[in-house]
């Protein structure tokens, strides 16, 4: 009983710090996506489309 509640732990453990790490990673890769996006042309025509219809979304409020 000792060594499954031993090897359940350290399943356990090993899961988290293996979703933790993922997740980080996961999150980096999205910010480098998202700094690329707005360095690029197609970042600043973005930015410029949304404050065009920026103002047509406040009466959906």
């Amino acid at each position: 009983l000792i060594e499954f509640a031993f090897a359940f732990t350290s399943i356990l453990v090993a899961n988290f710090i293996f979703l933790r790490g993922y997740d980080w990673w996961v999150d980096f890769r999205t910010s480098l996506r998202r700094a690329k996006l707005a360095h690029s042309a197609s970042g600043k025509r973005l930015e410029e489309l949304i404050d065009e219809i920026e103002s047509s979304l406040v009466v959906l409020k």
